[in-house]
């Protein structure tokens, strides 16, 4: 991605509360992007070069408690005053060089992304730069920062966020960097050349460098390789999903579709959790027929359940679907106007439960549901229609409806759901 969708990304990752890692060559202007970024959101910015630091630079140092006769207490750490603090303005906030002091933005509250907070404060962005070049102890140090958003006692203050960058491995390591787990707590974002990235530097070139500024351009022009050599990207690893991004490509969908952001920046993030390939096939995904639909309005979609089934991914788009419908229909049964929609999810169970070889899903939804109020006895149930009758006159809810009596109140469907448990 170019600058400007750098810029955006990273505002994204801090609206959905998700840490950017940024890639790129050295001296592409990475760390001078989110000065950029700040000054224009008027917000702190705080660049820690981690490859100069040590553990403690981050964890803090140690000291010890006085009691109130005047003892010896307990060890704790005193937080590095670099770091952001919501009620004292750290010395290495870009506001506080600025000012000399608490910055006035800070006093009376801030305008960011044209959204007034309603509460003055400390905000700003904790830029860990040269991550992948500190020693192990300092990765060990980040691991917890990044994700929990603490370390130790600290922690890091509500209106700021945490963004991480490092250049490409280029054959240059010092440390173990390549842990699975740590590195899943990111979205890795890379910052390439291109056109607009070249005009940046041209105008930066042309106010900076005097009358040596047009030569030089007019050489690197014509060839891109000598702006930044040769050297392949490469970031040492490649990006695995997991459930923990998973659940950041939510916040992103989500924050994106409420905010209006570029979708060549959402594919960009979402690459960035979990991979380019499958990316690329989420962004192509289309819903026909979502959870919600089966139990709120499933006649309407009866059928087009039916074509999906006749395809040759159906069953792959059915295993998600009835996923989804557990996930939204396990706390059904509490509410009036709850039977009607537990009707739905029970009449597509028993359209499954005729799909031939796509049953067994039938018998996973029906295991599911009754789990979650027999805990073990779930298949038993299912399979069973004398133990179904009788733990629905003990795992009855007080005002409500519980699956198993739900199943128990339609006999035809628990019988057919008895042979498809046991493969008749």
């Amino acid at each position: 991605m170019n600058v400007s969708e750098l810029k955006q990304a990273v505002l994204l990752c801090r609206l959905a509360k998700i840490t950017p890692f940024i890639w790129g060559k050295h001296g592409l202007g990475k760390s001078s992007s989110f000065a950029q970024l700040t000054d224009m959101m008027a917000i702190g910015c705080i660049d820690m070069r981690c490859s100069q630091l040590e553990a403690s630079d981050l964890r803090g140092l140690p000291d010890r408690e006085i009691t109130e006769d005047g003892r010896p207490g307990r060890t704790f750490y005193l937080p590095p005053a670099d770091l952001p603090d919501a009620h004292k303005c750290s010395p290495a906030c870009s506001l506080y060089r600025l000012e000399g002091r608490k910055a006035q933005v800070c006093e009376k509250g801030i305008t960011e992304d044209k959204k007034v907070y309603r509460e003055p404060g400390c905000k700003g962005i904790l830029l860990l730069d040269e991550l992948n070049r500190a020693e192990d102890d300092v990765l060990q140090a980040v691991f917890q920062l990044v994700y929990d958003r603490a370390i130790g006692t600290y922690k890091v203050p509500e209106g700021w966020s945490i963004a991480v960058a490092g250049n490409y491995m280029e054959g240059y390591t010092v440390n173990n960097f390549g842990d699975p787990a740590f590195l899943d707590r990111f979205t890795h974002l890379d910052l390439t050349l291109g056109e607009e990235y070249m005009k940046d530097w041209t105008e930066y070139m042309t106010e900076n460098c005097g009358a040596a500024a047009d030569r030089i351009m007019q050489f690197v022009g014509f060839n891109d390789v000598h702006l930044a050599g040769k050297t392949e990207a490469d970031r040492g690893f490649t990006v695995q999903p997991s459930p923990r991004s998973w659940e950041m490509v939510a916040r992103v969908v989500n924050i994106a579709g409420n905010e209006g952001f570029d979708r060549s920046v959402v594919i960009d993030v979402v690459t960035g959790l979990i991979g380019p390939e499958l990316a690329r096939q989420f962004d192509r995904f289309t819903t026909e027929v979502l959870p919600q639909d089966v139990i709120t309005k499933y006649k309407s979609v009866k059928d087009k359940i039916s074509k999906i089934a006749g395809r040759k991914n159906g069953r792959n788009v059915l295993i998600g679907l009835v996923w989804g419908v557990v996930g939204s229909a396990k706390t059904l049964g509490d509410k009036k106007n709850d039977e009607e929609k537990m009707n739905n999810v029970l009449d597509f169970m028993e359209q499954i439960a005729k799909l031939g070889e796509l049953r067994d899903m039938a018998v996973m939804l029906a295991r599911q549901l009754c789990e979650g109020e027999t805990k073990t006895l779930g298949g038993a149930v299912v399979s069973n229609p004398h133990l179904a009758r009788l733990a629905a006159k003990f795992k009855g809810k007080k005002g409500g409806l519980t699956w198993i009596q739900a199943i128990n109140k339609r006999p035809d469907l628990q019988k057919l759901m008895s042979k498809v448990a046991y493969g008749s």
